[in-house]
């Protein structure tokens, strides 16, 4: 049977491949690639692009889920997952998974067939753990939303509540959403080069404080922009740190090329095992 592009058909995946995606065979010959799959799940899959020997397809329904799969069969896309490549895996096959992956890298390009690696630490919370987020705004035609690019696009989806995120930044984010609506301040646009909104940064600290940075399309920063930024710095003690990231360069580069503050401290703080930390927007 010859396959055609949007052609839906059944498969069961085998394994987890570098990147994340999962591979089966259909009619056990031919490979396709499936994003968000999980081995041992047997699907209806619709093929996207197909290639003299392999093809990609998308999650249309899952009829069997494979063991290591989590519970909520609801989510199957990457925008489902808010852009987490493993986030339809339970915890424990993550930490698996990314283990064999780091495993298979050091022996195809480090040439070392020696397993280096005996496990991979987990972390004591498994959602809202990263420091650091950076967001890119949109307009979906009647507000301005953040969240993420789709996959190989530039289109943003919504995401209200970023599961990687801190929960003060997700906080902080929303509020600021709700001002710059209010506000009707104009979103970027990269194919006219038009528009303010470019990205927001938000870092946050074992402390509870937070630094805000708003990207945006410009050379200088007026005074709506100010009036916007000390109004939800107003909202949240929490919030010591603000800035302005001018960016009016035509890049896929997220901080701009001066980053001015406007109020509170240059920086926030960490400590780490006894290490004291000083964070500014272009700190790793």
């Amino acid at each position: 049977m010859k396959l055609e592009k949007g052609q839906i058909v059944e498969i069961k995946i085998e394994k987890i491949v570098y990147g994340g995606e999962g591979l089966g065979y259909y009619n056990g010959e031919f490979a396709m690639f499936v994003p968000m799959s999980v081995p041992g799940d047997i699907l209806k899959v619709e093929i996207i692009s197909l290639k003299k020997s392999y093809g990609r397809a998308l999650i249309k329904e899952i009829i069997t889920p494979g063991a290591e799969r989590i519970k909520d069969l609801n989510h199957v896309t990457f925008e489902d997952f808010q852009g987490c490549d493993f986030g339809m895996l339970d915890y424990t096959a993550q930490l698996k998974y990314k283990k064999e992956m780091v495993e298979d890298v050091i022996r195809r390009i480090g040439k070392n067939s020696e397993v280096l690696i005996e496990h991979t630490l987990e972390s004591p919370i498994e959602k809202n753990y990263r420091n650091k987020v950076i967001e890119p705004f949109s307009f979906n035609g009647q507000e301005i939303i953040t969240g993420f690019f789709k996959r190989k696009s530039h289109d943003v989806f919504q995401v209200e509540d970023n599961m990687l995120n801190s929960v003060l930044g997700n906080k902080i984010i929303t509020e600021l959403k709700n001002i710059l609506n209010k506000n009707k301040v104009t979103v970027y646009d990269e194919k006219k080069h038009s528009g303010i909104l470019r990205h927001v940064m938000v870092r946050t600290n074992s402390f509870n404080e937070a630094m805000l940075v708003l990207i945006i399309n410009d050379t200088k920063v007026s005074e709506k922009i100010k009036s916007i930024l000390k109004e939800v710095m107003d909202k949240f003690k929490e919030i010591t740190s603000t800035y302005i990231s001018l960016n009016d360069r035509k890049t896929n580069v997220a901080l701009g090329h001066k980053n001015l503050l406007i109020f509170g401290e240059k920086t926030i703080k960490e400590d780490i095992d006894n290490i004291h930390f000083n964070i500014s927007p272009t700190s790793f």
